[in-house]
């Protein structure tokens, strides 16, 4: 029998899907970004820091990578949109 034995136990309490509603956005705070989605959720927190020994030691993003990364992230939506279908065959063609 495959599939995982939680499923049928936690299944009925699970939702059908889970929706985080477009658009997302990128909002900085003082030692990170926070992506959220239209209602507010909190999707993701891309840490950084300002001070370079302090980077270097942690291996920590600067500020400009951790926005890149968020900025990238509150993209998804777009790019993922089930509307936005691209044709392998168009594209080959030229």
């Amino acid at each position: 029998m495959g599939g995982y034995p939680w499923a049928k136990l936690f299944g009925s309490l699970m939702p059908v899907s889970r929706r985080f509603l477009a658009p997302w956005s990128a909002e900085v705070q003082p030692n990170y970004y926070v992506v959220r989605d239209a209602d507010g959720q909190q999707l993701a927190y891309i840490y950084y820091s300002n001070d370079p020994a302090r980077r270097s030691a942690a291996k920590s993003l600067t500020k400009d990578e951790a926005r890149r990364i968020a900025s990238n992230i509150a993209k998804l939506p777009n790019l993922l949109r089930k509307d936005w279908v691209v044709d392998w065959f168009d594209l080959t063609r030229g």
